[in-house]
């Protein structure tokens, strides 16, 4: 009944009379027998412990993971901020090298205007035949059309009267280079120079000279003229003095003039039509003053192509 460790037998009596007695309570641990509520505890331990290890090493092993991830995301934005560096570097020498070229384009205007100086006083001086006079006059103009060929006159652009150039240049982007070019912006080198000319008024903004990289900018804006004139804004070829002064003169004479492809064209009015048109634009002038346009001016109305260079 009570033999409950292996190899010794209860059936008989030895070292006096044992046969009856039980076995003593440290015989049930030292077999492989277990009380069943002992070993029950046993095996839910055992579980509980290899189940908390498994945790521990999965847990170990996202923890593992969570740190690849992280040195990741260091790295990445440790070369974010090398690119930002690099281009802040880069825009700073662009910017310097922009500064560099407004001042030559300066220096150019200035050459520019003191050789026609000379060769006015030159040519009042010498008074020399007139066919070299010509000659001279005529490479003086192709010289400054050639330094405004790609530039524009800007009539009816919001003017804010201390605006900077950079606040200029970001009302032509806005209002007129992103209608030719909506899915695109306005790079830093694309538009050399712009700025307003004249005194500021509160009726009438004041025309914008803008001169641009490429003449495909210029182009381009060109084929959305009419885009631009349901704003109230209209855009013309920049002409040269000679020009500007050829079409005024012709306009106080009643001629109806302009410059295409730097060659002038010209039609003589009636006398009646003259009064008609000059009755149309004193109605169109009034109607440019309130609706905050630029009024027409003969030297410039005249001067927009229907077809570009």
């Amino acid at each position: 009944m009570w033999n409950l460790i292996p190899g010794r037998s209860t059936s008989g009596a030895s070292h006096g009379d044992n046969t009856n007695r039980p076995p003593s309570p440290s015989s049930f641990y030292t077999g492989p027998y277990m009380n069943p509520d002992t070993q029950y505890i046993v095996n839910t331990m055992a579980a509980y412990n290899k189940q908390t290890n498994d945790s521990i090493a999965v847990i170990g092993a996202e923890i593992q993971a969570v740190r690849h991830d992280m040195q990741w995301v260091k790295q990445e934005l440790n070369d974010m901020n090398c690119k930002i560096n690099n281009i802040e570097v880069r825009q700073h020498s662009m910017g310097k090298h922009i500064q560099s070229l407004e001042t030559k384009f300066d220096d150019i205007d200035i050459e520019h205007q003191n050789l026609r100086t000379e060769f006015e006083e030159v040519a009042h001086m010498l008074d020399r035949d007139s066919s070299d006079l010509r000659d001279i006059t005529k490479r003086l103009e192709n010289l400054e059309g050639a330094e405004i060929r790609n530039s524009i006159r800007i009539f009816g652009l919001q003017d804010d009267g201390n605006e900077t150039s950079d606040e200029t240049k970001l009302k032509f982007a806005s209002d007129i280079y992103n209608v030719a070019y909506p899915n695109d912006s306005l790079q830093g080198d694309a538009l050399i120079d712009i700025k307003r000319v004249g005194k500021f008024s509160p009726n009438t903004p004041r025309m914008v000279l803008a001169k641009f990289k490429t003449f495909d900018i210029k182009a381009a804006l060109f084929k959305i003229r009419d885009q631009l004139r349901v704003k109230g804004i209209r855009i013309s070829s920049e002409l040269t003095q000679f020009q500007r002064t050829k079409v005024r003169e012709l306009h106080q004479r009643g001629i109806n003039a302009y410059f295409k492809k730097g060659v002038l064209y010209q039609r003589q009015e009636s006398v009646e039509n003259r009064v008609t048109l000059q009755a149309r634009r004193k109605v169109q002038n009034r109607s440019d003053t309130t609706n905050n346009r630029q009024p027409t001016d003969p030297s410039y109305s005249s001067d927009i192509p229907s077809n570009v260079d």
